[in-house]
Order: C-alpha cells, then structure tokens, then sequence
C-alpha cells in the first residue's frame, strides 16, 4: 500500500504517492484557454481536466478497470446553502477506454491526460473517451464535481496501489 501526501489548491486538486510508484494526479477545471478556474460566466467553456503523472524513468501501467467511471467527471447542482441537496446534471462522456487493454501507459517522465469538454463539439476526438453525451450549457448556479478511485499501477512484475483518493472540485457559473 502506498504512503499518501494530500495537497489541496483552488481549482485544482492534486495528490501525490510515495516515490516507490512516484505518480503525481491532478484534477481541475479550465477555461477555453487552459487556465484553471472555478468561476465560469454562462455559456463558457467548462473543460475537465485529469493528469497522472509519471515521475519516474520507467513506464507505468494504470489498470484500466481502477478508475470509478460513474463519477467521474460528473457534475452535480447544488440546491441549498449548506450544500446538503445535489441534483445530478450528468457527465460530459457515455464511454471511457472503449477498447479492454489490461493498461493504460503513462509513459516515464510523461503524463496520461484525460481532458474533455462539458459539451464536446461533434467533430471533438479524443483518444481515451469514445462516446460524448449532448449535453446543454450549465445554467447559473453553484456546483460540486468530483470522485474517488484507488489507482492501480503495474511496473514490470510489480503493480502498486493507492489508497483510495478524493477528488473535488466546487465551481460556479454566473
């Protein structure tokens, strides 16, 4: 089992294992310009953004089937003040790793990103998600994205695993 350093910023959340399987994640909300953000205006682009990172000179695997695809990347609309109400608004994504492979490479010293648009255009291709969902502009409001997965990684005979990580994000449109 690996060690586990938490480090919180605004619009990005990132963690970080122990150096036996050096994988830095981040998760984060972008503008149409790639800045993370946490306040959109509506109609703007909200683009999710999640990177694992290889820190290592030896190429990683990630077990494809460690990734928690219900929530990821899903929205959600909160209806109170104290948060305690969501409403489900949907994912931007129908499918993810459409084709079984037991891994998915982060490539040493590189980074497996996962980046999609909250309402991909019709011409939008990626490698890693092979069906998008038509999604609507998100109206005005206050909203909470996020999941939680342990991570899997296979480093020649040896695999490597994460406790489970929390990913959240809170951000709004106005």
């Amino acid at each position: 089992m690996l060690a586990l350093l938490t480090l919180t910023a605004f619009s990005c959340d990132q963690k970080q294992v122990n150096p036996s399987a050096p994988v830095t994640f981040k998760f984060a909300l972008l503008n149409s310009v790639g800045e993370n953000v946490t306040t959109f205006r509506a109609g703007e682009a909200v683009i999710f953004s999640f990177k694992i990172i290889n820190n290592s000179n030896e190429d990683l695997f990630l077990k494809q089937s460690s990734l928690d695809t219900e929530e990821f990347f899903k929205v959600y609309r909160i209806e109170t003040a104290e948060g305690n109400r969501k409403i489900s608004m949907g994912k931007p994504y129908k499918s993810i790793f459409c084709t079984y492979q037991l891994g998915v490479l982060v490539p040493a010293n590189g980074t497996l990103h996962l980046e999609l648009p909250w309402m991909p255009d019709d011409d939008y291709h990626t490698k890693h998600f092979c069906s998008f969902e038509k999604n609507t502009p998100l109206p005005k409001g206050t909203y909470k994205t996020g999941f939680s997965s342990s991570f899997e990684f296979m480093k020649g005979p040896n695999s490597y695993k994460t406790d489970a990580l929390n990913f959240n994000i809170d951000f709004e449109i106005k």
